[in-house]
């Protein structure tokens, strides 16, 4: 049987605990194959990622030393293609706060996306 292929873009500790056992299972599966791809945060002061990592990519690649963390190479060489995933896995619904590489539109052109609500709003 052949692996499933998944990325986790990741951008934002203080929201990957939604997403964190759906990764975390699928590194101890042999069936799957998950990847994390670490963007730098969305700086909304200038309207723009930021071009260098800070705590995200810290966070995630203290609490993952032994997986694959795909980081973005100033948004010049990554061609998520080349990676042949399965399914790619959102942290949140916001294109915009992604270089243009990894915005869903394009993405969802060359692969299966999914999005996990980070939250949810009850009505009363």
């Amino acid at each position: 049987m052949k692996e499933i292929k998944v990325a986790f873009i990741v951008q934002m500790p203080e929201i990957w605990d939604k997403e964190a056992d759906i990764y975390e299972s699928m590194c101890k599966a042999d069936d799957f194959d998950p990847y994390l791809i670490s963007v730098p945060k969305y700086n909304i002061s200038i309207g723009k990622t930021n071009q260098s990592y800070g705590i995200e990519d810290k966070f995630f690649s203290e609490k993952y030393p032994d997986f694959k963390i795909l980081r973005l190479n100033q948004f010049k060489s990554f061609i998520i293609e080349n990676y042949n995933f399965d399914y790619v896995f959102y942290q949140r619904p916001y294109d915009h706060m992604l270089p243009a590489c990894l915005q869903s539109a394009y993405v969802s052109s060359k692969t299966k996306v999914c999005y996990v609500p980070y939250a949810t709003f009850e009505q009363q």
